[in-house]
């Protein structure tokens, strides 16, 4: 049980840096916003309590309940930056210090501590002030709790700068949690990158032996969308089999006399296979219910079995894009095996085939995956 324990939690840890990054971002954005919460309970509290400051025992009670639900809001909020700290220092090569400046002198978890601590105090000054205002007009003559009596302005006086100081300070934290949420608002922009993978999963030899087909199946890992997912295929030496494709292409409707045709923009990124993928969706089948497949000139017999274990390289290049339109690109490389149940000159014995993955060889995507030959 003990050696489950410890294996499910060493599972849990072996995140890689992409995904501590977005947690660390999330657990960021989640304290902030616990600080917008307890901006929303004191404007509450300190509207119903000034509001509400003729009965005594109801004011006082709503102003001992924020000062209760402020606390307990405030400790989640530190628990937030606990975790968000253990994760830093997991993610210990990325280094985001900033010096103090004379206009930035204040950390973000000290401002919490500030603010809540003004808060909490604030609170407690106009709890002070509303039993100071009616123990004053109960226990004065009555030609001093008359409004006009200066003493009885006195105490109003005091008890609205009360008020229009917290206004201000709920005001300022209002604007301090706005702030942070630009801020990861900039962070979601930033990270918006969507995360795809992949993977051959079979492959066919027509009836004439000539062409392979081979057929994928393609995974979005990441929390946001992908769009415009294309694939292309290269086996061993030969030609890029979509590129190949195009240039046929080209010639029998364009350019019949072939070369480069002058001022024709050729667009490299791989011809869309699909629209697009929902995060967490694995797609096997185009929109119009077809396997995704990409066929080219390849003799399993003679082209791959002949080889032995040492089979054929063969590259799978992606591309994708994001919700602005940028493209992303990756080539995977494999190592297509052919495997028999007898001796490989004999045709009579039984076929397998399987891709055995050797890593990204080329990637522009930004994200931290690495290459199989690196630890």
């Amino acid at each position: 049980m003990e050696e489950t324990k410890a294996e499910n939690k060493g599972t849990r840890n072996s995140l890689s840096s992409s995904e501590m990054l977005s947690f660390f971002l999330h657990q960021d954005n989640l304290m902030w916003n616990r600080l917008q919460t307890i901006g929303v309970i004191q404007i509450a509290i300190l509207s119903s309590a000034y509001g509400l400051r003729s009965v005594k025992w109801l004011s006082l009670s709503i102003l001992l309940l924020g000062i209760v639900l402020t606390l307990i809001v405030f400790f989640l909020l530190k628990r937030d930056e606990l975790i968000r700290e253990k994760i830093d220092k997991k993610l210990g090569e990325m280094d985001y210090y900033v010096p103090r400046k004379w206009f930035a002198f204040i950390k973000g978890r000290e401002a919490t501590w500030i603010i809540t601590i003004l808060l909490l105090v604030a609170d407690i000054m106009l709890a002070v002030g509303i039993d100071h205002i009616l123990a004053f007009t109960s226990t004065t003559p009555q030609i001093n709790k008359d409004p006009g009596t200066q003493g009885y302005t006195n105490a109003v006086n005091i008890m609205e700068i009360l008020y229009f100081i917290l206004v201000c300070i709920t005001a300022g934290t209002l604007w301090l949690t706005l702030k942070a949420n630009i801020r990861a608002e900039r962070l979601y922009v930033g990270q918006n990158q969507p995360l795809i993978d992949v993977t051959p999963i079979g492959i066919s030899q027509d009836a004439a032996g000539t062409h392979a087909t081979t057929v994928f199946s393609i995974i979005n890992y990441s929390g946001f969308k992908a769009y415009n997912i294309g694939i292309d295929l290269k086996y061993g030496s030969n030609s890029w089999i979509l590129e190949w494709i195009k240039a046929r292409d080209e010639k029998t409707t364009t350019n019949p006399l072939g070369g480069v045709v002058k001022g024709k923009v050729y667009m490299s990124r791989s011809s869309r296979i699909i629209r697009e993928i929902k995060p967490g969706e694995t797609k096997e089948n185009v929109e119009g219910g077809e396997k995704i497949v990409v066929s080219g000139s390849l003799k399993l017999e003679s082209d791959v079995c002949a080889k032995g274990n040492n089979g054929i390289p063969v590259l799978v290049r992606v591309t994708w894009q994001n919700l602005n339109h940028h493209v992303f690109d990756e080539v995977h490389k494999y190592r297509l095996i052919c495997t028999t149940d007898t001796n490989l000159t004999d045709l009579r014995g039984g076929r397998a085939f399987t891709f055995i993955p050797e890593g990204i060889i080329s990637k522009k995507t930004g994200n931290p995956r690495k290459e199989s030959n690196e630890d």
